[in-house]
């Protein structure tokens, strides 16, 4: 039975992985603040692993021996403050480089599944849909420090010190409970109103977690754990924001369900005074206007080439499971 570590299990996805694989594998969860309270009967194991810690890092990694691990942990929260985002790179760089160092320090033969960001490719990527040879151009703190991350494994790789690197660029995360990526993109800021921005027929890829979890573990299973291996993983078809604003509006208790129409050209230029006004997030809020008002697609091809199909969709999740 494989011997598989998960670093950040107290989060949205490293939790979904503990639950799904402990099951099948011999599952360790990292946490790093505090211990998670777990329900529902699961028997689950974890470890607290501080990243900036070289020797907690060292003692975990030496004590189980992982054959895999599962790099979710992740520095993510907004700030413009910087000593916090000195820690993006700290956490998702430096602390990235030093859990795979010790790692196949402990077990010369541990796969090393990274989980990175579409975001790497930028805010609008150079071709539609994008593909895992486009041009990484990350534009946001947390993207040029995931960014960081997998040229730091690369390079360990390169080195021979890894022998087996897995690359996920997840596309944005949803479920039936965590839906705040999708009402970002269709909700006016600080109401209970639903917008549509331009013509609504933006297209941009999601990836319902169940997707996400089945694909990990078809890795595991039936996956090659040699070289180097780069994958987009999103749901089969991206989605229109018009689209996503309807389903969302027919939810029960959705709220109030006025969908206020807003030309893209008003967005762009309260985009730029905002930008005026709070000169040190100009950047953050150019991004947020290319993926209110741009197609954000990307191919997930070579994750479909694997064998692996997502039968999860945005709208069979918030259905309920009612295709």
């Amino acid at each position: 039975m494989k011997n598989i570590l998960i670093t950040g299990a107290a989060g949205f996805v490293g939790t979904a992985l503990l639950k799904e694989l402990s099951s099948k594998f011999a599952v360790t969860g990292t946490y790093c603040t505090s211990k998670p309270i777990v329900h529902g009967g699961f028997s689950l194991n974890y470890r607290h692993m501080d990243l900036n810690d070289e020797s907690n890092i060292q003692d975990v990694c030496n004590d189980i021996k992982a054959d895999v691990v599962i790099h979710a942990a992740a520095v993510t929260e907004r700030s413009l403050i910087p000593l916090r985002l000195r820690r993006y790179h700290q956490i998702n760089g430096e602390g990235t480089a030093r859990l795979a160092r010790r790692a196949a320090c402990a077990n010369p033969g541990v796969h090393f599944i990274y989980l990175s960001t579409v975001d790497v490719y930028g805010e609008t990527p150079a071709q539609i849909p994008a593909g895992e040879g486009a041009l990484c151009a990350p534009s946001t703190d947390y993207a040029k420090s995931k960014y960081r991350g997998e040229k730091e494994i690369v390079s360990l790789y390169d080195q021979g010190l890894l022998r087996a690197v897995t690359v996920l660029r997840l596309a944005p995360l949803y479920d039936r409970k965590e839906k705040r990526i999708l009402r970002r993109r269709v909700m006016a800021p600080f109401c209970n109103i639903y917008v549509r921005y331009g013509s609504g027929n933006q297209r941009f890829s999601a990836l319902a977690l169940p997707n996400f979890v089945a694909f990990v573990s078809f890795l595991l299973r039936y996956g090659d754990a040699q070289g180097m291996s780069i994958y987009n993983v999103c749901d089969e078809r991206p989605y229109r924001f018009h689209d996503v604003c309807e389903v969302l509006r027919g939810e029960r208790n959705a709220g109030n369900s006025l969908c206020l129409p807003i030309p893209s050209g008003l967005v762009y230029a309260g985009i730029t005074l905002a930008g005026l006004v709070w000169p040190r997030r100009r950047q953050w809020f150019r991004a947020s206007y290319r993926k209110l008002c741009s197609d954000r697609v990307f191919d997930c091809g070579r994750m479909r080439k694997t064998g692996f199909t997502p039968s999860h969709s945005l709208q069979y999740i918030l259905s309920g499971g009612e295709r």
